[in-house]
């Protein structure tokens, strides 16, 4: 908690100067740190214990930085302490989440070029001690600890979904060489488990041994099963990815499984050997409430403040704003939460926790687009031009 205010801090005051000129400036301020302060997504996700907090943490430093260097460039080249910070975050967001390190790699090259010809020399050696500390310590704490490989399921939850939903819809498609192939990597038990907004029941159950004795057997009946359905194809990722980007989704992915009601938006549950206490049942039997059950996601208005898929929209149309006004750069800081979305996508289920930067960089969106003056080191224009 302490780290996580100590940073949102840092956030709202280093956003500050984009907001000097801005007629808006303290109406961002204080409604920025109202956000932070009370919003739901904040303090519960704050005192959650998955890497997704430190994980989304690390993603807002990076944006608030790529944002003070495309605003301050000169500044930010003169500050050790803001390239330092931006190399930490960059390699804690690859450490974190593999996403997080495939997003390091896209981005490599935006950051070459974005530093200029004088000083893409330093960024490259920033970000190659970025890659050589991920690799060393990513490597050093698997030799010492020998943790549990998660196998090729993870990376092929798209396609086990995509054949899954096929054997369940229309079995027909199978040839008896197909059904052969198919049972080999999945067990009939496990496909009758298929659920469309999820992939965990049938990828779980995926033999991960059988698969890498013989990939191109299997990767040519996903191909083949696709060709002859490729709308159920098309319909089993857009069920476990519809709501990143459909406004006011409800999000039920896990009804049924442990506390889950009519709702999964936040897993309300303390692991042993912990103890849930409260100081203020009120509030806790309110977050309760908005983690389990599905009322917040039917209020008017409201919900849309809860919803991925909405403030996907308010995120695509602020960047576009700032493209029009001629802030090119101001929307480009934004690059790292774009690009962690189309990795989600390819995911096995869309949940809250997969996309909180959505919410924790609100405020650098609006110091963004609120703010006036030299955002790219050039005369501001017209929207409308």
């Amino acid at each position: 908690m302490a780290v996580s205010a100590l940073l949102l801090s840092w956030a709202l005051k280093s956003v500050g100067g984009a907001l000097e000129k801005s007629g808006y400036g303290r109406a961002v301020r204080i409604g920025s740190w109202l956000f932070f302060a009370f919003f739901p997504v904040i303090p519960l996700f704050v005192l959650c214990t998955t890497k997704d907090t430190p994980y989304t943490l690390a993603m807002l430093a990076a944006t608030v930085l790529l944002f003070r260097m495309g605003r301050e460039k000169e500044a930010f080249w003169r500050s050790k302490g803001a390239q330092a910070g931006l190399a930490a975050s960059l390699l804690l967001m690859a450490l974190l989440r593999n996403n997080g390190f495939y997003i390091f790699l896209v981005m490599v090259p935006v950051l070459l070029v974005w530093a200029g010809a004088g000083r893409v020399r330093r960024m490259g050696v920033l970000l190659l001690l970025v890659l050589l500390c991920r690799f060393g310590i990513d490597g050093g704490l698997k030799a010492v600890l020998h943790p549990v490989d998660t196998d090729v399921q993870e990376t092929l939850t798209v396609p086990i979904q995509q054949l899954a939903r096929v054997w369940e819809s229309s079995p027909e498609t199978f040839s008896a060489d197909d059904r052969e192939a198919m049972l080999e990597i999945l067990s009939p038990n496990a496909l009758k488990y298929y659920t469309p907004k999820l992939s965990d029941p049938v990828k779980n159950s995926f033999h991960n041994e059988v698969f890498r004795e013989n990939p191109g057997r299997y990767f040519s009946l996903w191909a083949r099963i696709g060709l002859k359905a490729p709308l159920a194809y098309a319909n089993a990722w857009l069920m476990t990815s519809y709501g990143f980007w459909y406004p006011d989704t409800v999000v039920d992915v896990y009804n049924g499984i442990r506390d889950y009601v009519d709702s999964s938006w936040f897993s309300f549950e303390t692991e042993e050997p912990g103890v849930r206490e409260s100081l203020l049942p009120w509030l806790e039997e309110a977050y309760r409430k908005i983690s389990l059950e599905i009322w917040i996601q039917r209020l008017p208005v409201v919900s849309m403040l809860f919803s991925p898929g909405f403030l996907c929209w308010i995120y695509v149309l602020g960047g576009l704003y700032l493209i029009s006004c001629g802030r090119g750069r101001s929307a480009l800081s934004l690059l790292p939460l774009g690009l962690n979305w189309l990795t989600v996508l390819l995911g096995p289920t869309y949940l809250v926790r997969y996309v909180l930067i959505l919410w924790f960089a609100l405020p650098v969106l609006a110091a963004a687009v609120a703010g006036r003056g030299r955002a790219d080191g050039v005369r501001e224009r017209s929207p409308g031009l």
